[in-house]
């Protein structure tokens, strides 16, 4: 089976998402597969990925099926940026 990363987002205006943080959070692993992220980022909280590393840093996969986010208060994500760091998937889909 093929890793699908699927996006179900919504964008609005002021989180800065860094993308390349993910890289380096994620980067030793062979493969960043997600099973359910439900995320609300709002204006003022601070996300830290390291966090998510100390969670997951113990298993070998992390499989990623579906992300949720709504994002609020200024966003700038590109998806071409999605598709460079997570370029060993096979397909990113954006759902909405």
């Amino acid at each position: 089976m093929k890793p699908t990363l699927y996006f179900i987002a919504q964008w609005l205006s002021g989180l800065n998402l860094r993308l390349n943080e993910v890289k380096v959070k994620f980067g030793k692993l062979n493969q960043v597969i997600v099973i359910k992220v439900k995320a609300q980022w709002l204006s003022g909280l601070n996300l830290r990925l390291n966090e998510v590393k100390d969670k997951f840093g113990k298993l070998n996969q992390v499989i990623v099926i579906k992300v949720k986010a709504q994002w609020l208060n200024g966003i700038n994500l590109r998806l071409k940026e999605v598709k460079n760091k997570f370029g060993k998937l096979n397909q990113v889909l954006l759902l909405n």
